[in-house]
């Protein structure tokens, strides 16, 4: 209970334990200082030990540590919790009162209570004296009716109602709880439940199963001498449930059905009991009797009246994936008929207990997908009847302890993904005879695999990837008939080759990717029918891909990327009707792709890229019933012919690369008849869901047909370095969703369309190299995402439309060697992102705007060689605002009409490495600002009127090339033309 005023205050301010009467309103009665009116003792705690039992007649105890505060029954000096537990140290009579308490008349906070028994019979056995039996009817603490609702949380200041702390049957409960706790739970957890300085999740579930609790408990039994077996093994399995619920958060779990609540425990949810449905460690189904959500057949039974029992043994506590979080409490280790502790997916952190190392009994223990640190104890060896271990996906580190070598009857050990685990790779693992599933994958552990691995004829699962292991110790696994998965992917230094595979005729899954395995593959592979999934990227095996490898027709997954395979590929491989996945790249497989691939109906991705097929064939038409297909890659491949309008029936394609199959020699000149020819079919518009287009790099002709409109889910469009023509279709704008498109080097023609400017969410937009006309579209600045533009070497004409200011992304904008004219629009000075601006070749012919230094960001600044074609070029001065520019490295005007001086501004852009102002009108001295550019590797002053000297820090910088005319005075061996001066 959360309430402070339910807190158990058996304590006065002194510290003393206090088992005072109450009065008539409930109250603590102030007249009396003892509850029993006998002469007071104290007890030294130091001098008592761990449940100790002692005393001396029928005196009132009062226990205190060394130090004058209230003790308790643990080790040291503790505060005693509960008046009751104190009294535990004396007996005799003590006893006795107690025993009439519960078994005479007696009132405490709950008024008298009648008994049937009409007192207590002593026994002076052991210094305890036995109870008397008390019913549900009879005793004062068990007066709640077991259908009624729970007791309210909270409740007035200083009141009392039945079963809450402060009368004598409130103490004879506590007396008794305390002692079968002390004889039950481990010492650190009845610690922590002797402790009132510190409120613990254990002394709070001890609280509700004393006070709150509405489960009929048999008090009478617990407190008999010794307890009865029922009422102990109830109280005990309630508590330590209650224990792990607060301790793990319970009130925050996903399903915490039942939990908390007068129920069974065996009805809680994720609790099975002995003899019912899912207690045996199998999992049952989600939902149904036996699963997590409880267990219905008992709930039924409570239902209708039967009484319920708790003396059924927790055999099975499962509560995966059930937000518990928190540490493991030692109480679990109380629960000594638990077989199976499922606790995985969860946020459980701190090392694993001590105490849970002592449950032998333990056949399952899953505690993965935690935060659990700390090393694994050697105590593990203990647990001589785990079968199932996995602590996977955690932070533990060190080495596993040689003493899980004892485990003989383990047959599933998980550890992977604890990226701290360390050392050799175990020797004792040839003693886990009966393993079935090793996971070792994805931690430090080195080394060679034993051939005492080959001792595990059981195992059907071995996968340790990426870890540190080295030498070929894996292939002793060949005579292991009875693996299924074998996984020794991603360890760099692992050899081998796999000949005698062929006999693990029961393999369904191979990983050997990442590793230094090499030799051919064998021929007999074609007899491992059972095959799912062969993945052996980035190995080095060598030859070709057998033939009967079209055997394996369970296969889904074939992945022999990056390798050194050759020949061409076998017809046979069109048996493999049920593959998936298939990646082929990087080897070296020549001649034509066989049709027969065809039948791979089921192929999700293929990738066969970088090989060296013929360039007299391409793609087979029969894939085309590659319906199923997402993602096809036969980029670099070799491939030639033309794309066949079959491509349109692989609707469910994603992705389409087919790029790069013109090739180049060694001197990198393309190798005329290479590449995919013809057109890019209408069909292609088909593709609906298609993202990526990617068909560079081939000699595609003609136009982009229309329907390339329909593919409305495209993102990339890569078309460059082909020979397409005609002009783009105004369709293209219905691309809402493109963020690139790249269309350099070919022969488009005409004028942009408008359209292009509904492609409000492409950022890289390239058209250099083509044969685009007319003005530049205005509608180009509704672009809002575009961050690079690309449209030099085109014949685009008029002036650059003010709009441009509109693309406040834009880093890069690349218009060279166009017919543009007339002004720089001022509006492109707003961009202040713009990193580069290449103007040059055009036939501008005003000024430079003077707002150019709002472009804070600019690099690169060029718009030489305006002065042709008849065009003066710029004119105008050189802007003073230059100098805002800090992050300028390159700043080139050459070859136009500037005039007047160059404004000694320039020589705060200090990261300027070249400087291009030849050929221009420019007059006055040289500043000798210009003096400050320490980075400037070039500064061409040259073909003006300038006079005055070259500033000598830029002589004395270093080899510089510094080109002035004669007019103006330059240190020796300074300025590169001088001589001719």
């Amino acid at each position: 209970s959360s309430s402070s005023s339910r807190r158990w205050n058996k304590f006065r301010s002194d510290g003393t334990a206090s088992t005072s009467a109450n009065g008539d309103d409930g109250r603590p009665d102030s007249r009396a200082s003892s509850g029993y009116g006998g002469e007071q003792i104290e007890l030294n705690l130091d001098e008592i030990g761990p449940g100790g039992m002692g005393g001396d007649g029928d005196r009132e105890a009062v226990v205190k540590d060394s130090k004058g505060k209230g003790g308790g029954m643990s080790p040291g000096k503790k505060k005693c919790i509960m008046a009751g537990a104190c009294l535990l140290v004396v007996g005799g009579a003590v006893g006795a009162a107690l025993g009439a308490t519960l078994g005479g008349k007696g009132s405490g906070d709950g008024g008298p209570a009648e008994s049937n028994n009409g007192g207590a019979e002593t026994l002076g056995v052991g210094g305890r004296a036995p109870l008397g039996e008390v019913t549900e009817k009879d005793d004062a603490a068990q007066s709640v009716d077991a259908d009624a609702p729970p007791p309210s949380s909270t409740y007035a200041e200083g009141s009392a109602r039945p079963g809450t702390p402060g009368g004598e049957a409130s103490v004879a409960k506590e007396t008794a709880a305390m002692s079968v706790l002390g004889n039950r739970l481990p010492p650190e957890s009845f610690a922590s439940i002797s402790d009132l300085a510190q409120r613990t999740p254990q002394s709070d579930a001890l609280e509700w199963v004393l006070y709150d609790d509405p489960h009929v408990h048999d008090w009478a039994g617990l407190a008999r001498t010794p307890p009865d077996a029922d009422a102990e093994f109830d109280f005990v399995q309630r508590y330590v449930a209650m224990s792990i619920y607060n301790t793990l958060a319970g009130d925050g779990w996903a399903d915490n059905g039942g939990w908390k609540t007068g129920e069974d425990v065996c009805d809680w949810a994720g609790v099975y009991c002995e003899g019912e449905e899912g207690a045996t460690g199998s999992v049952p189904e989600a939902g149904g009797e036996g699963s997590q959500g409880g267990n219905n057949a008992v709930r039924r039974r409570l239902q209708e009246g039967t009484t319920a029992s708790s003396s059924r043994a927790i055999k099975r506590l499962v509560l995966k994936e059930n937000d518990l979080e928190g540490w493991i409490p030692a109480d679990i280790a109380s629960l000594t008929s638990l077989e199976h502790l499922e606790l995985h997916d969860n946020k459980i952190y701190g090392a694993i207990p001590p105490y849970l190392y002592q449950m032998t009994q333990l056949k399952t223990l899953f505690l993965d997908k935690n935060r659990i640190d700390g090393q694994i104890s050697s105590d593990i060896g203990n647990m001589v009847n785990l079968e199932r271990l996995t602590l996977n996906q955690n932070r533990l580190s060190g080495q596993i302890p040689s003493e899980v070598g004892k485990l003989d009857k383990l047959e599933m050990l998980w550890l992977f993904e604890n990226k701290d685990l360390e050392g050799q790779f175990p020797e004792w693992i040839g003693d886990l005879v009966s393993l079935q599933s090793l996971g070792l994958f994805n931690t430090k552990i080195s080394g060679p695999i034993p051939s005492s691995i080959s001792n595990l004829q059981q195992l059907e699962v071995f996968k340790v990837e990426n870890c540190a292991l080295t030498g070929d110790g894996h292939t002793a696994l060949y005579d292991v008939p009875s693996l299924k998965v074998l996984g020794v992917a991603g360890n760099s230094e692992l050899t081998g080759t796999l000949e005698g595979i062929e006999r693990l005729t029961n393999l369904e899954e191979l990983y050997l990717g990442g590793t230094q395995m090499n030799g051919p593959l064998p021929e007999g592979m074609g007899g491992m029918t059972k095959l799912k999934k062969i993945l052996s990227d980035m190995t080095q095996f060598t030859g070709n891909l057998p033939a009967s490898i079209g055997d394996l027709v369970e296969l889904e997954v074939l992945d022999f990327g990056m390798n050194q395979l050759d020949g061409a590929l076998p017809e046979e491989l069109g048996s493999l009707t049920k593959l998936e996945r298939v990646a082929l790249y990087g080897n070296g497989f020549t001649g034509a792709i066989p049709d027969s691939i065809g039948n791979w109906e089921n192929v999700l991705f293929v990738d066969m890229s970088k090989n060296e097929f013929s360039s007299d064939s391409g793609l087979p038409a029969s894939i085309g019933r590659w319906t199923k297909c997402e993602y096809l890659a036969m980029h670099n491949a070799g491939i030639g012919g033309v794309l066949p309008a079959e491509l349109g029936a692989m609707t469910a394609l994603v992705v389409l690369d087919l790029s790069a199959n013109k090739r180049k020699d060694e001197a990198g000149q393309w190798v005329d008849g290479t590449g995919i020819t013809g057109g890019i079919p209408a069909e292609i518009g088909s593709l609906r869901s298609l993202q990526r287009l990617v068909l560079y790099e081939n000699r595609l002709t003609g136009a982009v047909p229309a329907e390339i409109g329909q593919l409305s889910d495209l993102d990339e469009m890569l078309l460059y370095d082909n020979r397409l023509s005609g002009a783009l279709p105004s369709e293209i704008g219905q691309l809402v969703k493109l963020d690139v498109l790249h269309l350099m080097s070919n022969q488009f023609s005409g004028n942009l369309p408008a359209e292009i400017g509904l492609l409000t969410s492409v950022e890289y937009l390239d058209l250099e190299r083509n044969k685009f006309d007319g003005p530049l579209p205005a509608e180009l600045g509704n672009m809002i995402e575009l961050e690079a533009l690309n449209i030099q070497k085109n014949y685009l004409t008029g002036n650059m439309p003010p709009e441009l200011g509109n693309l406040m992304q834009l880093k890069q904008l690349t218009a060279n060697d166009n017919l543009f004219e007339g002004q720089i629009p001022d509006e492109i000075t707003g961009l202040w992102r713009m990193k580069e601006l290449t103007l040059d070749n055009n036939l501008f012919d005003g000024t430079i705007p003077n707002e150019i230094g709002s472009m804070e960001s600019l690099e690169v600044f060029t718009a030489s060689n305006n002065n042709r074609r008849g065009s003066n070029g710029l004119i105008g001065i050189l802007p003073t605002s230059l100098g805002l520019l800090a992050d300028l490295k390159k700043f080139d005007v050459s070859d136009n009409a500037i005039t007047g001086q160059i404004p000694a501004a320039l020589g705060q852009c200090t990261n300027l490495e070249i400087l291009y102002l030849h050929q221009n009108a420019l007059t006055g001295d040289v500043p000798s600002d210009l003096g400050n550019l320490g980075n400037i590797v070039g500064m061409y002053l040259h073909i003006n009127d300038l006079e005055g000297e070259v500033p000598e820090d830029l002589c004395r910088a270093g080899e510089r090339e510094v080109q002035v005319d004669c007019t103006v005075a330059c240190a020796e061996d300074c300025c590169m033309n001088y001589d001719s001066c």
